[in-house]
């Protein structure tokens, strides 16, 4: 009985001059409802994931920085290549060499 009556509802819309054109509308605007929905949803979750293992995070203010990082995961360590040509690099690393070499014959 429902059904007949919600299909009858339906014709009646559709029977309308501008029946199909709302109907067509409602469901665009369905549609778009649903995929802002999704979208809230989903950056409601990542900012919950963010709440509870987030690095970048300043605990006095509670606020993520990590969208202002330049990489999508931060740099850890970083690489210097020397070419060898440094004189004062050499000269330490020597003696850093003659140092071990006196403890190992202590040893």
């Amino acid at each position: 009985m429902l059904l007949k009556l919600l299909q009858r509802q339906t014709y009646t819309c559709l029977s309308h001059r501008y029946g199909p054109c709302l109907c067509l509308g409602g469901i665009v605007l369905l549609i778009v409802s649903a995929l802002q929905f999704g979208e809230v949803v989903l950056e409601w979750s990542r900012d919950q994931y963010h709440v509870l293992f987030d690095s970048y995070r300043d605990n006095v203010a509670g606020k993520s920085f990590q969208n202002r990082l330049c990489l999508p995961m931060p740099i850890d360590v970083v690489y210097t290549w020397v070419n060898g040509t440094d004189v004062e690099l050499i000269r330490e690393l020597q003696q850093v060499r003659k140092q071990m070499e006196e403890e190992q014959r202590i040893m």
